[in-house]
């Protein structure tokens, strides 16, 4: 929402719920190791939930010549899901170590809650 103060002067304000789901890549099944650095990567991970959270923004717009502005704004973000990605150590068996070795294998997973504030 935008309010024209003056001619010279607007006042901006915003709140949004927004929501984001996670990508296919996030969520479908994919799996891929490296025998030679004994790494690897999870794609898949069905139980993502989406990205959810609360978006608030004001801002000042002055214009004081043409072609010319200074603003000053504030914004909060209350997150209460976003995706993170995790390393755990899981044992493989593969062609170059076919008696099982230990790969360090990153993965998308759910990563809880946060908040954010600032200015601009």
């Amino acid at each position: 929402m935008t309010y024209n103060a003056t001619d010279k002067l607007l006042l901006r304000g915003a709140v949004a719920k927004v929501m984001s789901r996670p990508g296919y890549a996030q969520l479908a099944g994919a799996f891929s190791v490296d025998d030679l650095s004994l790494s690897g990567s999870a794609g898949g991970n069905p139980r993502l939930d989406p990205f959810r959270a609360w978006q608030f923004n004001l801002a000042a717009e002055f214009y004081y010549a043409p072609q010319s502005l200074f603003s000053i704004g504030i914004f909060a973000l209350d997150i209460k899901n976003y995706i993170t990605t995790t390393t755990s150590r899981r044992f493989y068996r593969t062609v170059l170590h076919p008696n099982g070795a230990y790969f360090l294998v990153e993965e998308p997973v759910n990563g809880g809650a946060g908040s954010t504030r600032g200015r601009r």
